[in-house]
């Protein structure tokens, strides 16, 4: 009569079921251990432990704004949009939270801006800025300033508008009509600019006379002699040098005053050179008028005169 061996019914039995005591214990093993993990990580990953700061925001559009929608301040994401709703006014009333430890860097003249990720195309998401670094932090439940993104349909319209505008003004100014159309298609602008030229000559003919007065007093100056008659004709000579200078440098300025009051329109360039003409002609004359005011001038005239007599 054949047996057979203990050794051999263990070999015939399947993997699984000789080490089934194992299979059981990682069955239970891996699931207790697993599931305690998933859970903390899901927790930590949704903010469920992170502490919150509700603030508020008020909008006349809430765009493409959704619940969930980010937050962020300086393009760090802090937080998210809790809820919308629509208040009596007709406006938006939006609800959000930050991170309590980020809080403190909102404050109470922080703006609240609604804008898309890619300026045009993206999600919707509130950027929290400005804020005065020594202003009060926003306390919990303040409702910030909202400022809403630019429209690009209302400034594509308004560019559009102002176009057509400077096209019809164009058209006008083409035409001839108003003032500017009517100094395009006549000659005003040459006949102005031909008077000023005229005007220009003038001065400079009248510049050229006076430096030919101012020779002749320096010739008059440099035969200043001796003590004597001939002497009191020199100084009476140059005296009178000087006063026709004195007048002309005078008649000189009143024509660069009338000539800068004719000069509007004209660039200013020119009007400035005119006007440094006009200050060194004034200079001119007040140095003139002092050389004949000066004690020692007027000394060797009265001492002339006391010989001559």
């Amino acid at each position: 009569m054949s047996t057979k061996s203990p050794v051999r019914e263990l070999r015939r039995e399947p993997f699984h079921y000789r080490h089934r005591n194992l299979f059981v214990g990682l069955f239970i093993l891996v699931p207790v251990v697993l599931i305690p993990d998933l859970v903390v990580y899901a927790l930590v990953r949704s903010d469920f432990l992170e502490n919150w700061h509700h603030l508020y925001v008020q909008y006349e559009n809430a765009e493409g704004l959704e619940k969930g929608s980010t937050v962020n301040i300086r393009g760090i994401n802090v937080g998210h949009v809790e809820s919308l709703s629509l208040n009596k006014r007709g406006h938006v009333d939006v609800r959000f939270r930050v991170k309590s430890r980020v809080a403190p860097l909102v404050k109470k003249n922080s703006v609240v801006r609604l804008k898309q990720k890619n300026f045009v195309v993206g999600d919707w998401e509130l950027h929290i800025g400005g804020g005065g670094e020594f202003a009060p932090a926003a306390e919990e439940g303040d409702t910030l300033k909202g400022e809403l993104p630019l429209q690009l349909d209302q400034t594509v319209q308004q560019v559009t508008h102002m176009v057509a505008s400077l096209e019809s003004i164009l058209q006008k100014i083409m035409a001839g009509e108003g003032a500017l159309g009517y100094l395009m298609g006549k000659d005003t602008l040459d006949d102005a600019a031909a008077g000023f030229a005229a005007r220009i000559d003038k001065l400079f003919d009248r510049v050229d006379a006076l430096l030919a007065d101012a020779d002749a007093m320096l010739a008059s100056l440099t035969s200043f002699g001796s003590h004597g008659t001939a002497t009191v004709d020199t100084l009476m000579t140059f005296s009178h040098h000087a006063d026709s200078l004195v007048a002309s440098l005078h008649e000189t300025a009143r024509h660069l005053d009338g000539l800068v009051k004719d000069m509007e329109g004209v660039p200013a360039g020119v009007d400035e050179v005119i006007e440094g003409m006009k200050r060194d002609v004034k200079e001119a004359e007040v140095l003139l008028k002092g050389l004949q005011n000066h004690w020692m001038f007027r000394k060797a005239v009265r001492e002339a005169r006391e010989d001559a007599r």
